[in-house]
């Protein structure tokens, strides 16, 4: 999640309130979760990453992940 705004070009917390309010995510036990209707769409997956001793999951966005983002945000500037 933290690289996204260099793709869509917005700021990181108007990206991440602007996809909490539209209910496209929510933090669980510290992790972003996509909804579950979104989740077979091609449009995140979730990566493994190991930091030390602990592995952590995050959130990355595919590339239609992201132009789904541009379209929400855009969407939601116009109106």
């Amino acid at each position: 999640m933290s690289k996204l705004h260099k793709h869509v070009g917005s700021y990181y917390g108007k990206i991440v309130k602007t996809l909490k309010e539209e209910g496209i995510i929510t933090k669980e036990y510290g992790m972003w979760k996509l909804r579950e209707d979104l989740q077979d769409k091609g449009i995140a997956v979730y990566v493994t990453g190991r930091m030390r001793c602990f592995y952590h999951f995050y959130l990355s966005w595919t590339p239609e992940g992201v132009e789904f983002i541009k379209e929400i945000i855009n969407h939601r500037t116009q109106h």
